[in-house]
């Protein structure tokens, strides 16, 4: 279980909330992210 003093703190930016997310973190996740579309594509014969 995260504390919740472990998690972002959310700002309203316009009519949603937003968290800060460091650009290492959301560049891993997008790397991730085009490991797993990569590997759903090449599986259909697409890649």
């Amino acid at each position: 279980e995260i504390p919740l003093s472990q998690l972002p703190q959310a700002c309203v930016k316009g009519d949603r909330l937003a968290i800060a997310i460091p650009e290492v973190d959301y560049m891993v996740g997008v790397e991730a992210w085009s490991f797993e579309m990569g590997s759903q594509f090449a599986g259909k014969g697409i890649l």
